[in-house]
């Protein structure tokens, strides 16, 4: 489900639009709300880790407006590219070994990224120390911690799986629920944290995006045991519109650096 992850663990990858645009109409309500309660304002300096599809660069972008600056990175910049923002810089730089590009940002975001890092807890003290006192830092990640007791049938067999192949490929489905504490640990103020937990109807933009984004996945789902038939009965239950899920929850936890 992750937009980017800059590490050699990360299964999903990038390679269909479709999946992105579905995560981002599933998650970008929740990021507007976080960045209106941080209020980033024209001249903001903004670092987007993970850009995948585009959609928060795009907002950060329209928010900081022209004498602002985004600095946008991922591996994989192909969508990135494609935004026309004279304020923008597309970075196509991997974050574990290249470090993170620049400092003293205003803001510093990354959603559905960290949980693919090996270096996740750290990595959460080098993003704050790339963030100009007074500025943000915005995290967003997601936790399987409803699944157990709340989804059922076909659908948490597989998301069960699915959870066994990102710990396979060394990264996490529990990593939301850590955040606030880590915010702590970094020296953070104003630590807020947000977690709405997934509900959505079969057929539904929630639905379809566990879809394409299980397609994906498919290979590593076979290898730690998923059958052809359970990813083919998946399919059939997540499509019908008679049928409610509940999936991950996704936290968008943020904090500002004191001041000096």
């Amino acid at each position: 489900m992750g937009e980017d992850s800059g590490a050699s663990t990360y299964i999903l990858g990038t390679e269909e639009r479709r999946r992105l645009e579905l995560l981002e109409q599933c998650l970008d309500p929740m990021t507007t709300r976080s960045l209106d309660a941080i209020g980033v304002k024209p001249g903001w300096r903004c670092l987007e880790l993970g850009g995948g599809g585009g959609s928060v660069t795009r907002m950060l972008c329209d928010r900081v407006g022209p004498d602002g600056r985004v600095a946008a990175v991922d591996l994989d910049t192909r969508f990135l590219d494609e935004i026309e923002a004279d304020n923008l810089d597309v970075l196509s730089q991997n974050v574990l070994t290249d470090g993170i590009p620049g400092d003293a940002y205003d803001l510093v975001h990354a959603r559905l990224l960290l949980m693919h890092l090996p270096t996740r807890e750290k990595f959460v003290g080098e993003m704050a120390a790339a963030v100009r006192p007074g500025g943000w830092l915005l995290i967003e990640d997601l936790d399987a911690c409803a699944l157990p007791e709340l989804a059922e049938g076909v659908f948490a067999d597989l998301l069960s799986k699915a959870i066994e192949a990102f710990h396979m490929a060394g990264a996490t489905a529990t990593f939301g629920r850590q955040l606030p504490a880590l915010f702590d640990a970094a020296g953070l103020e104003d630590v807020e944290a947000v977690s709405e937990l997934m509900t959505f109807r079969g057929g539904s933009t929630a639905a379809q995006m566990f879809m394409t984004s299980m397609d994906q996945l498919r290979p590593a789902l076979l290898a730690v045991g998923a059958t052809e038939d359970l990813l083919e009965e998946f399919h059939a239950v997540a499509s019908d519109p008679t049928n409610w899920f509940t999936g991950f929850a996704i936290y968008s936890v943020r904090g500002r650096v004191p001041e000096v």
